[in-house]
């Protein structure tokens, strides 16, 4: 089929809708609607080559969170009845994108629309938002899938210019399966030491100046050992090499009540699958933890301890050995 796109080596970039897991793996979906006719929308998986851009969009999050490469050409499975493409080279964007930051450019994205509807009178765009007469209601189409174009991307990611198409090679597809999937983490970025809100399962929790402070000073000393931190909207710290995922919190002379909070975070996130099954946790402190709860968390937990203590980390054994430091 001839899309507007057709013809031009510019346009090689695609946005999935997600709800469910497997991002940055695959795309998928069916080659017919129930009723046996063919969906357009569907259409367009079929058509991704190898090389092109996927911007990877998850709906329980309300965010961008990455991007991938096609690794080869879609494939169309006439007995199971579906399209397909493999995707490799999954990474997340360095900068954030959500639902509030879409619609605050808004008025650009409706302006760029009208122009392409005024370039391509004859055809539909397959754009991946919905134009509604509300713009405050501007929001990603309901669909699976969509064209992307580079114009969009430009809007939307001033600061991460769109790929160019590339092939894949075997290296990075192997690479890529090994990566874990379900934290979307992010480079590490420091924030301010200042009072701010983060949003955590179920709600959301004031974090404090002591506190970031803590994160930050810990991502630095992960730096200097040669792990590279990350970060997302849960998670205060973690590690992909090894896997690890880090609770920070500030005693205030009650270890006791940090604790808690922090062993039934850390469960919570492995839970809900906000990091690997497998990672090892680890509870960061602003002050050195008495012996009796470091035993709790290490032996009864199995939760590894570190603290800060002048200018200096102090971690329990299973701590640096969940850290491989």
């Amino acid at each position: 089929m001839a899309y507007w796109w057709s013809g031009s080596s510019d346009e090689n970039c695609w946005m999935e809708i997600r709800k469910h897991d497997g991002l940055g793996l695959s795309l998928s979906s069916s080659d017919r609607r129930s009723n046996g006719s063919k969906d357009p929308w569907h259409e367009l998986v079929s058509s991704v080559l190898e090389g092109e851009v996927i911007y990877h969009y998850y709906g329980p999050e309300q965010r961008f969170v990455g991007r991938s490469v096609a690794a080869a050409d879609a494939v169309h499975d006439n007995q199971a009845g579906s399209y397909s493409v493999e995707l490799a080279g999954f990474a997340p964007l360095p900068a954030s994108v959500d639902l509030a930051g879409i619609r605050s450019k808004a008025d650009a994205l409706y302006s760029e629309r009208d122009r392409l509807e005024g370039l391509h009178p004859e055809q539909r765009l397959y754009l991946p938002f919905q134009f509604k007469q509300d713009r405050s209601l501007f929001a990603p189409i309901s669909n699976y899938f969509a064209k992307l174009p580079r114009s969009f991307i430009e809007i939307l990611f001033d600061d991460v210019p769109a790929p160019a198409a590339r092939r894949i090679g075997p290296a990075q597809r192997a690479a890529t399966a090994a990566l874990p999937r379900r934290g979307f983490l992010q480079p590490f970025r420091p924030k301010a030491d200042t009072e701010y809100v983060s949003n955590i399962l179920g709600g959301s929790s004031t974090r404090s100046r002591s506190h970031e402070t803590l994160v930050n000073n810990f991502a630095k000393w992960l730096e200097k050992h040669g792990r590279v931190p990350l970060r997302n909207a849960a998670v205060d710290l973690a590690t992909i090499d090894p896997s690890t995922v880090i609770e920070a919190k500030t005693v205030n002379g009650r270890p006791a009540d940090a604790i808690r909070a922090a062993v039934g975070q850390l469960y919570e996130y492995r839970y809900f699958q906000v990091v690997d099954d497998d990672a090892g946790l680890i509870f960061l402190a602003d002050a050195k933890i008495p012996p009796c709860w470091c035993s709790y968390l290490e032996n009864d937990r199995e939760i590894g301890v570190a603290w800060q203590a002048g200018n200096r980390f102090f971690l329990t054994d299973l701590a640096r050995e969940f850290l491989d430091i």
